[in-house]
């Protein structure tokens, strides 16, 4: 059951930083304290694998594809909603 949390974490990471990383319009200050640029790969691991868990058995039956589309879109949702929450408040 780690495994599936491991794939999730990988596929989230990736997927909290978009579709692809434009180092050119890259500002460090974005998402968490000025100059984390980790912090949007560690948002979208995280958010992916509370969506992994929250089916649980279903995800496992799924087949190892979707799990990886599921984290990829769940990261990527999980670092926009909070980039938005943020830039929001401020």
């Amino acid at each position: 059951m780690w495994q599936h949390y491991l794939i999730a974490a990988i596929a989230g990471w990736s997927g909290g930083f978009g579709w692809q990383i434009d180092w050119s319009k890259f500002e460090p200050g974005d998402i968490g304290p000025p100059g984390c640029w980790v912090c949007k790969g560690i948002i979208g691991a995280i958010s992916a694998i509370i969506l992994v868990a929250i089916p649980g058995v279903y995800t496992e039956a799924a087949g190892v594809g979707v799990l990886i589309a599921l984290s990829f879109f769940a990261g990527t949702f999980g670092s926009t909603l909070v980039a938005g929450v943020q830039r929001m408040t401020r």
